[in-house]
């Protein structure tokens, strides 16, 4: 079946409306059509018209939606709801002519819907045609299940948090506590409990009551939270702490240790990042990162604020994975004492501009210490985005924020697009966008990574703002220990020399040998430094691969006051 017209009955809302405008990206090429209580086509048309329907409306109408379809359904069509229970659904879905899949997105009205996942129960549906359904969601991790067993699991997941979530907010409602109070007192784990708490009354409330009471498992598990509160109860009643602390050890032993550590960890940086996100300004306090964290292992440390340039660069490494814990700092030298004394197995940090040049901070650091090599190199884009909050308009702007080399290399697009929008200094792109989500207007826009964009849930208004090409090369590094072995067959290799004195013909001499050697230099620049050293350091980095530059290394040293290899690449 080529599913040339796609048609979403309820599509002019909630999550209709949302897959209606990815399928109209993603397929720009196949007509994509909705209807809405108050649109000209009718729910008849799209049936008659369309080769694959979704039935996007409330729990409670689904059934006699799907009903009033039937007599024009067509066995050469494929019939899906996207409701989140499934064995009513399909069951009145089996009544139609049509073939047909229960669906459920298992996600809200996101930005980026492309990755979440969605639970698909096939039906009366051939291998065929269930496999090309399954293309047109392959932007999605699809998970497939029975009806059954997707409503019992969903009688958990949706019926019982939710009824614990309404019980939980009527008793603090009937106990009539001054709520303020009660977030003045609340600690910052307690804090997030709240927050869940009030993001469901923020929406729906007949949604919510639907999917309470249509799933046929609900009542039943929902009894069943009852009876072992009201057992929970009674210990407490007869204050019997070790029958709770039993309890305690029985349900961390079911739900696993290593998922309660882990989700402890999770929950603690997420509560440090929030810190970093609303900064000083806000009266709400979390827990510091830097405190989290002292005490904890992790395996990469990242020059910069999350989302920022560095942070996007740092997935170019293999060694970063969505496993991999991280930590980014403000400072480069913060990033190398992270290395250096175990806390840390990987650094990331920027190498080369070219546009600015070196990073002078990174040489130095791998000047100090001998221990941190270089390991790895990649070079990425910079891209500079304007980014503002959803609905923006450039041509509405007032106020522009950004790192002041961010501004400087985006002034052409601005003096042209923006003249006179005003412009302000942050100390990082990451903080420039941050200040938009803060400040919450649509008149103030950042500049920064798509990253940020992506991530912060803001809008690219313009791409590239850059003026020229805008590349830098970020270094992984790690402490090596004498045991480790290089890998002969890295193809650069970065060094720093001296000499013992200023003595003209010096650097002349040492840049002779490695041309007469065939060397070529992708890199050479001087620092100055005390006397020790000859008054300055040359950094010099060479297309030679690791086996051989030790051949000659011996030979180079001779040339020179002295020699340390910064790392290989």
């Amino acid at each position: 079946m080529d599913m040339k017209r796609i048609g979403i009955i309820g599509g002019t809302d909630g999550l209709g409306k949302r897959f209606a405008k990815f399928f109209k990206e993603k397929f720009p090429r196949r007509n994509i059509i909705v209807s809405g209580r108050e649109t000209k086509i009718t729910n008849k048309k799209i049936v008659q018209e369309c080769d694959l329907i979704i039935f996007a409306v409330p729990i409670s109408v689904t059934e006699h939606v799907i009903r009033e379809s039937m007599p024009f359904s067509r066995k050469d069509q494929i019939f899906i709801d996207f409701t989140s229970i499934k064995s009513q659904p399909m069951e009145a879905l089996a009544l139609t002519h049509a073939q047909y899949c229960g669906m459920h997105p298992l996600f809200g009205l996101l930005k980026d819907i492309t990755g979440q996942k969605i639970v698909f129960c096939p039906g009366r549906i051939t291998t065929k045609n269930l496999n090309s359904l399954k293309k047109i969601f392959e932007d999605f991790e699809l998970l497939e299940s029975t009806p059954d067993e997707h409503d019992k699991i969903m009688g958990v997941v949706q019926c019982v948090s939710h009824f614990s979530d309404f019980v939980f907010g009527k008793m603090l409602k009937d106990l009539n506590i001054d709520f303020n109070q009660i977030l003045n007192f609340s600690s910052p784990p307690y804090r997030i409990k709240l927050d869940l708490l009030a993001r469901m009354f923020a929406q729906n409330p007949n949604l919510y009551a639907e999917i309470s009471t249509f799933n046929k498992y609900g009542v039943s598990f929902q009894k069943h939270f009852i009876q072992t509160a009201e057992e929970m109860g009674k210990w407490l009643e007869k204050q019997e702490s070790d029958t709770l602390a039993s309890e305690f050890e029985k349900i961390e032993k079911y739900l696993g240790e290593n998922f309660c550590k882990n989700s402890w960890e999770k929950s603690q940086k997420f509560l440090a990042f929030e810190s970093l996100l609303l900064g000083e300004k806000k009266k709400r306090v979390f827990l510091d990162e830097k405190v989290l964290e002292d005490d904890i292992k992790f395996d990469l440390a990242i020059f910069g604020k999350r989302f920022s340039h560095t942070d996007e660069a740092s997935f170019l490494f293999s060694q970063r994975t969505p496993e991999t814990s991280t930590r980014c700092f403000k400072n480069i030298f913060e990033v190398f004492d992270a290395v250096e004394n175990g806390r840390a197995k990987y650094g990331v940090v920027p190498y080369e501009n070219t546009t600015q040049g070196s990073v002078f901070d990174t040489l130095d650091e791998l000047f100090e210490r001998k221990s941190i090599q270089i390991v790895a190199a990649k070079e990425n884009k910079i891209s500079q985005n304007l980014l503002g909050l959803p609905g923006a308009k450039i041509s509405k702007l007032e106020k522009i924020y950004s790192h002041p080399q961010a501004l400087a290399q985006s002034r052409k697009f601005l003096r042209k697009k923006c003249p006179k929008v005003q412009l302000f200094d942050e100390n990082s792109t990451a903080t420039a966008a941050r200040n938009i989500l803060e400040l919450g207007n649509s008149k103030y826009a950042a500049i920064g990574s798509r990253m940020l964009a992506q991530n912060l849930g803001l809008e690219i208004l313009a791409e590239d703002l850059q003026e020229a090409e805008n590349r830098t090369r970020f270094v992984l590094i790690e402490k090596i220990a004498k045991k480790n072995k290089v890998d002969e067959e890295l193809r650069h290799t970065s060094l720093v020399f001296w000499f013992s004195g200023d003595k003209s013909g010096n650097l002349a001499q040492v840049l002779t040998f490695l041309a007469e050697k065939d060397v070529n230099l992708t890199k050479l620049d001087s620092r100055r430094i005390s006397k020790e050293y000859g008054g300055y350091l040359f950094f010099v980095d060479g297309k030679i691969v690791s086996k051989r530059f030790k051949a000659l290394e011996t030979e180079l040293k001779s040339l020179c006051g002295g020699l340390q290899v910064l790392g290989y690449f």
